[in-house]
């Protein structure tokens, strides 16, 4: 045993220089391996980065979980800058009754791209509102934000569809790709399907295949029942109650050619939804009853639809029911970050929680994502309010005149101007824009029963502000301005 000792001890010896360079490694690698141990719980305890146009947060504990769906949503979004619009494709037949096809199509392509979460894409609300002949394609882009610009004519025969879309880089003024599809008349789903899938292809090849293969939507089996899709989508775009009866007229027809697929029952339910929110209901029960059941229906057949989960979510808002709205809009935001109204569903629900810059956060992305939506109004009518319960009342202010601009947003937008013109003790400014613009019997408490506040003291802060520059708009007992279940 001795001699064995001796024998190490020996080698030791010998091995010296050998065995210090080993250590002396040894520690360098565990220096490095605690430096990175150190950086990467460094970036994972933080929150993702906000982007430069997004409102930054000054309270840390109104910053919500970095791992939750709506934060790796919202990161998505935040740090993908290769933005998409897709603009109205060009018609080139004379039909007038054909315009809901060139539309329809274009929508689809928005609708399969946002699906793939690749890429954040303009709504069409916005989008549709440029054409390539009224400017150039570097100046929509830079109004847009959006890096690519898909642009494109349709042509159809009573036997054929022939459809020519290019893609360009608006930047460098570069096109690069564009295509021509030919398909049968009445197979327009699986061409809009392929055109998605080529341009995804183009831009990401490497990520085509997984994005795509779990994105793509089940499709009808009917290609006539998607034809009254497009037609009723068409139709939803009008913004009027007349054209949102047609609208449903169209999703029902597609329902009785083809009960299977989940995506016509989620357009439906947002039919049914706008008829009660825009006050178009003769029965708003039986409006808000089928909007819920269509929505179920849309998800028990697929449940990947996020507009489904976006009905069911300010549905149940309106009702009070927070937690379910909660649920139903990160759901929605998880499902498609791109599609600004899942934003707003999401932000009203952090609003009327009292959850005011996380609400503010949402209400920037929606902004940023539908900047020229027709319902532009409706984001600003809400982050007026956010706004307003911060303590921020010029911020208010400002959203409140700019909601004022759409006549849709008047009443609201006149009601949060006084608010906060008087919180900022502009008592005289208050009472001149009150003169000029008298509020109609009631319809002021017919706003505030639409504002559904967890907490009820924010309805009657609001109530005392405007009772400070006229009380007579007011005249009940405070109790009665409550939320009304309808």
């Amino acid at each position: 045993m001795e001699d064995a000792f001796l024998h190490i001890q020996s080698w030791f010896l010998i091995n010296e220089e050998l065995l210090s360079s080993m250590a002396a490694m040894l520690a360098v690698i565990t220096g490095c391996l605690i430096g990175v141990t150190r950086f990467f719980r460094l970036f994972h305890r933080n929150p993702p980065p906000t982007a430069a146009d997004l409102p930054v947060m000054a309270d840390p504990q109104a910053e919500f979980d970095s791992t939750s769906p709506v934060s790796s949503a919202s990161k998505r979004i935040i740090d993908n800058k290769h933005t998409i619009a897709v603009l109205p494709l060009r018609l080139l037949t004379s039909k007038g009754d054909e315009d809901y096809l060139a539309t329809g199509i274009a929508e689809d392509i928005i609708t399969s791209l946002s699906y793939s979460r690749l890429f954040p894409v303009i709504s069409s609300a916005t989008s549709f509102q440029y054409s390539v002949s009224e400017s150039n394609l570097y100046k929509i882009s830079e109004e847009l934000k959006a890096k690519y610009v898909i642009t494109g004519t349709i042509g159809r025969t009573q036997e054929s569809l022939n459809l020519s879309i290019a893609l360009a880089d608006s930047g460098s003024q570069r096109q690069l790709w564009s295509e021509r599809f030919s398909c049968q008349a009445t197979d327009v789903f699986n061409l809009q399907e392929q055109v998605s899938e080529k341009i995804i292809g183009k831009l990401s090849p490497a990520l085509r295949t997984a994005g795509m293969g779990s994105a793509r939507r089940v499709a009808p089996k009917h290609s006539n029942a998607w034809d009254h899709v497009l037609r009723g989508i068409w139709y939803q775009g009008q913004h009027s109650g007349e054209s949102n009866l047609q609208a449903i007229t169209e999703f029902e027809k597609a329902i009785g050619i083809d009960s299977e697929f989940g995506y016509t029952y989620a357009v439906m339910a947002y039919a049914y939804h706008l008829r009660t929110y825009m006050g178009w209901s003769v029965s708003f029960q039986d409006d808000m009853r089928a909007a819920d059941e269509y929505a179920r229906k849309a998800i028990s057949l697929d449940p990947d639809v996020a507009e489904a989960y976006l009905v069911l979510g300010l549905n149940a808002l309106f009702v009070r029911k927070f937690d379910v709205a909660e649920n139903m809009a990160t759901t929605a935001v998880e499902l498609n970050p791109c599609n600004g109204l899942c934003w707003l569903a999401i932000g009203l629900v952090a609003l009327y929680r009292d959850r005011h810059e996380e609400a503010i956060e949402h209400f920037a992305r929606v902004e940023r994502l539908n900047p020229r939506d027709p319902l532009q109004w409706l984001f600003q009518v809400a982050a007026s309010l956010a706004y307003f319960f911060k303590g921020d009342f010029d911020s208010s202010l400002h959203y409140a005149r700019l909601a004022q601009t759409n006549p849709l947003g008047r009443v609201s937008g006149d009601l949060l101007e006084v608010a906060s013109l008087s919180a900022k003790k502009r008592y005289e400014d208050a009472s001149s824009l009150l003169a000029a613009n008298p509020p109609k019997q009631r319809s002021w408490e017919f706003v505030l029963t639409r504002l559904p506040f967890e907490n009820p003291a924010r309805r009657q802060e609001l109530v005392n502000h405007i009772s400070q520059v006229n009380s007579t708009i007011f005249p009940q007992a405070d109790h009665e301005i409550g939320y009304k279940a309808q």
